[in-house]
């Protein structure tokens, strides 16, 4: 599927090219958990990842 009108946002093309694309490892949740606990190691860390699971996705997304 090629977007142009439909599109609403310059450049969207490339985005949906590239997440279509991709081929991103993917991680799993409590890897993705714990790098980014050991990154900012800190209790208000854990308890927001604990609280929202999606804030962080286990894979790349192009986002504009």
């Amino acid at each position: 599927m090629k977007c142009d009108k439909t599109c609403e946002l310059p450049g969207a093309s490339d985005l949906i090219a590239l997440n279509r694309s991709c081929f991103c490892m993917t991680l799993s949740r409590s890897d993705l958990d714990q790098a980014i606990f050991d990154s900012m190691g800190s209790a208000e860390i854990a308890e927001l990842l604990k609280e929202r699971p999606n804030l962080f996705a286990a894979t790349a997304v192009f986002v504009s």
